[in-house]
């Protein structure tokens, strides 16, 4: 990787959009990150920067990546949290899903502790494939959390392990007045389309798409049928 200079102390906005450039092109790229590099990023003033640090750690996991996203966790911005929530779902790190939990917990924000809940949904089955003891903490925040979004985050990950009772709430979620719902469930039901679920699936999508504009979300809902034609009947 070519060297660049360190970062100053007080960065300029030309040094934030150079950090900035660099960061997108690592991303596009896929390219293997300078992990000592992206150190310094993930300590920077400008949180942008900070949330652009925690994305790209997604794509390469590591135990030096789960340390930087462990610390971020912390991070005093929302988006941040959240981008670091989402980037340990690849990570193997029973540590990580341990913290995970913890913001599920403690976190101010209710969209972290939606993104740290599906992302416990990817760490927790990758690293036992049947999580009982997780599960057992999904139900238990299922019950004791009041913010929708987090129970239907909840239904979805039960959904993932194997619990299809759990698809109802999401699909009953689809008749939801609020849009930010709606759209939340559509992405989640994408997720889990499979040839099991496909056809419930298909049937709650259908009847929500009679009541949602073709752009948006029911956009999003067209790609969910797209996905269920192709799970029921896979092109030869």
């Amino acid at each position: 990787m070519t060297e660049r200079r360190p970062i100053a102390p007080n960065d300029s906005e030309q040094e934030i959009n150079r950090i900035i450039a660099e960061l997108d092109e690592l991303e596009s790229n896929r390219e293997e990150p300078d992990l000592s590099r992206l150190a310094v990023y993930a300590r920077h003033s400008d949180s942008f920067i900070r949330s652009k640090v925690a994305l790209h750690l997604g794509f390469h996991p590591s135990e030096q990546a789960d340390r930087l996203l462990l610390m971020l966790l912390h991070d005093r911005e929302w988006l941040v949290r959240a981008e670091a929530c989402e980037s340990l779902g690849p990570s193997r790190s029973p540590k990580a899903l341990e913290r995970l939990k913890q913001t599920v917990e403690f976190d101010p924000s209710v969209i972290v502790r939606v993104y740290a809940l599906l992302s416990i949904g990817d760490l927790a089955e990758r690293l036992y494939g049947n999580p009982t003891a997780d599960r057992r903490f999904v139900k238990r925040i299922l019950l004791t959390h009041k913010p929708l979004s987090i129970k239907l985050a909840c239904d979805a990950v039960l959904v993932q392990w194997g619990e299809p009772l759990f698809l109802q709430p999401l699909i009953q979620a689809l008749s939801k007045r609020d849009a930010n719902i709606r759209a939340a469930t559509a992405h989640r039901l994408l997720e889990l389309v499979n040839p099991e679920r496909a056809r419930i699936i298909a049937l709650g999508v259908a009847k929500a798409l009679l009541f949602e504009p073709p752009r948006g979300i029911g956009s999003t809902l067209a790609e969910v049928l797209d996905a269920c034609r192709d799970a029921l009947h896979p092109p030869e």
